[in-house]
């Protein structure tokens, strides 16, 4: 990536609403299918597939794989975070014709993600699920998994993960529609993703939607596990409303800056918490536009020598440089850096306040 992919997805979005999207975040009815980097995910037969718990090799656990068909949500009670998954050299297999309307369900897609939300699911990350409960009723199909609880509503191709607040973190689809998109679909909006990650039967491509928000494309693996042909769901994903300091029995890492100037920001992270994996790196200002990297993203920048803007992998993940354009001279923020399990839960943490020079 030659910028922060942030500021790529910032002008697909920007580009969206200049169009007007196509499809709204109204409530979906329909059969349905699983999610993410922090989500639960359906596998199985066309029309009731069963779930089956899978962690991923480092980044998240998730039951993903759906059928070319209808397939239900899946149960909440089988599903794990799809969210902290490992870097899975995610090819695709299978590329089927890409069309006009599967290309927008992703431009879709991305536009919802910048707001918290995802494809025909009215409800957004950070409200209560009582909002939902109002609207939608009560659900049995609800039990612990990966960060936190998962409620799943079949009936609205939907599922929300849940916090010990009743903060929803975790937005679901499952809408059959969304079952049209390829990976080739994703990477032409998209490029290439930000990072990869693989289940036992799923591939997963996320994108950062902004600093707060991570946007991930859920494929099933096929029987000889390669990417399967088609999306299972989509998940929109708060890795801070993960955090439970209560629950934390380690602190969070700190940012320390050595040096800034000149275009430039070297800093290392001090005690990184074992047992969970280096997500996200951030450039969050008081006002302006965030910068947003992967940690696959930085290293890619450190292979590449690119340093036109974003941050650059030093010295294995414990050293790093953020360049930023001249322009955002004077711009005050911090940097912060997300960490998350397998579980999708994240620990965040923050430099001191600066102020670029």
């Amino acid at each position: 990536m030659k910028r922060g992919l942030y500021i790529a997805i910032t002008t697909v979005v920007a580009t969206i609403f200049l169009a007007g999207c196509s499809q709204g975040a109204q409530g979906g009815h329909g059969n349905s299918t699983n999610a993410s980097l922090t989500n639960a995910s359906a596998s199985g037969s066309s029309n009731h597939p069963s779930t089956s718990n899978t962690t991923g090799t480092v980044n998240g656990t998730g039951n993903t794989a759906a059928s070319n068909g209808n397939a239900n949500a899946g149960t909440a009670a089988d599903s794990t975070a799809e969210s902290s998954g490992s870097n899975g050299g995610a090819t695709t297999s299978t590329k089927s014709p890409t069309t006009a309307s599967s290309l927008n369900l992703v431009k879709d897609s991305v536009a919802l993600a910048a707001q918290g939300k995802a494809y025909n699911v009215p409800f957004a990350l950070r409200q209560n699920i009582n909002v939902v409960q109002s609207a939608w009723g009560t659900t049995t199909d609800k039990s612990a998994a990966g960060a936190g609880i998962y409620v799943t509503y079949n009936g609205h191709a939907a599922a929300f993960g849940m916090n010990k607040g009743n903060q929803i973190f975790d937005v679901r689809s499952y809408d059959s529609k969304l079952q049209s998109i390829t990976p080739a679909d994703v990477e032409t909006i998209m490029g290439m993703p930000a990072d990869t990650r693989q289940t036992s039967d799923s591939y997963i491509y996320m994108y950062p939607a902004g600093p707060d928000y991570q946007l991930l494309f859920v494929f099933p693996k096929t029987g000889s596990g390669k990417i399967g042909a088609q999306l299972s769901h989509v998940s929109v994903f708060w890795p801070q409303g993960t955090v439970d300091i209560m629950a934390q029995t380690q602190p969070a890492p700190t940012v320390k800056v050595s040096s800034l100037s000149g275009g430039q920001v070297s800093f290392s992270i001090v005690n990184p918490p074992s047992g969970y994996r280096l997500v996200e790196l951030e450039w969050v200002p008081s006002t302006g536009t965030a910068i947003v990297n992967t940690d696959s993203q930085a290293n890619q920048n450190r292979a590449s020598g690119n340093m036109a803007g974003g941050f650059v992998t030093v010295s294995d993940n414990k050293a790093f440089i953020l360049y930023y354009p001249l322009a955002v001279t004077n711009q005050s923020g911090v940097l912060r850096v997300i960490y998350q399990a397998t579980s999708g839960a994240a620990i965040i943490g923050t430099s001191s306040k600066i102020v670029l020079k």
